[in-house]
């Protein structure tokens, strides 16, 4: 793995890879029980951000279908950047070096300039990671370097581990469905996972969708080690994409901005999907945390 950096603060480590995509290596708690890695921890050497603890999704989220879209009159193509998949993944940013700006023993400010092809716009993203003795703070800033508006989301994409005693609860309102493809989505108010996360029985297997309407907080039991992580996001975050490959042992819950499938409507669908129209010099902002907790029911 390239340079790390690793901030303390009373109990908490968080360890930053800048140059992996901006990735987060590793977010864990000494306990009197011992280590606890609350994100999946990167192994050694890593050298896949797709094996990382977290990663930024910048300037938008999830899948744009074969990576064309249309806004407002400019028609946009993107490379497909993950083979096999036709579709463009996850911005542009969890595969692109950043910088880093600050470094102080628990913050540490990351940065990325994007000025060519494929996405037109220019722009400028920060991430700042905060650590405190409580949680861990990740902010991340998108700024519209273009002369003209843009069109853009945020989102991160944590893995939380996941064993026969992981619980998970999420209060969302829609569920996205979608075929072999995964594209496009159809939303389904009465799905029964919709219920399942609410519960907080165990973690739904399978998944690989997007949540509308997502109340911005979320908890992460692990009943093996009595305790837990609870995840809130600021307003912008309003849905959640749960990723929960079978028999794997990990999950992804990914708070974002807008659902996927946004970029193929017209501009004013796309809003109300959560796209933001970002206008010249202006920046889009968000901020998750996460805090390990005692556990509860």
């Amino acid at each position: 793995m390239a340079s790390l950096l690793t901030l303390h603060a009373g109990n908490l480590t968080a360890i930053l890879a800048p140059s992996l995509g901006g990735a987060l290596a590793a977010f864990r708690e000494e306990t009197p029980s011992g280590l606890v890695d609350w994100l999946r921890p990167a192994p050694p050497d890593c050298a896949d951000v797709l094996k990382s603890a977290c990663y930024p999704l910048v300037p938008f989220s999830n899948r744009i279908a074969n990576g064309r879209f249309s806004w407002r009159g400019r028609a946009v193509s993107l490379p497909a950047n993950f083979p096999p998949e036709p579709h463009a993944i996850h911005g542009l940013a969890w595969q692109r070096p950043w910088r880093v700006v600050e470094c102080t023993p628990a913050r540490a400010v990351l940065a990325l300039r994007h000025d060519a092809e494929p996405w037109p716009w220019p722009f400028t993203v920060r991430q700042t990671v905060a650590l405190s003795p409580q949680a861990l703070r990740i902010t991340l800033s998108l700024e519209n370097r273009a002369a003209e508006a843009m069109p853009g989301g945020l989102g991160l994409h944590p893995f939380f581990p996941r064993n026969d005693h992981t619980r998970l609860r999420a209060d969302v309102r829609a569920m996205q469905t979608s075929g072999p493809g995964r594209m496009p989505p159809t939303l389904d108010r009465a799905h029964p996972t919709i219920a399942a996360l609410g519960a907080s029985d165990g973690v739904p297997e399978g998944l690989d969708n997007a949540f509308q309407d997502w109340r911005g907080s979320l908890t992460v039991h692990q009943d093996d080690i009595g305790r837990a992580l609870s995840m809130g996001a600021t307003s912008l975050l309003r849905h959640l994409v749960i990723y929960t490959p079978k028999n794997a042992p990990f999950f992804c819950a990914e708070p974002v901005s807008h659902l996927t499938g946004a970029f193929a409507a017209d501009a004013d669908t796309a809003l109300a999907a959560g796209l933001v129209e970002i206008a010249p010099g202006e920046t889009l902002e968000a901020t998750v945390a996460f805090t390990p907790t005692p556990a509860s029911s």
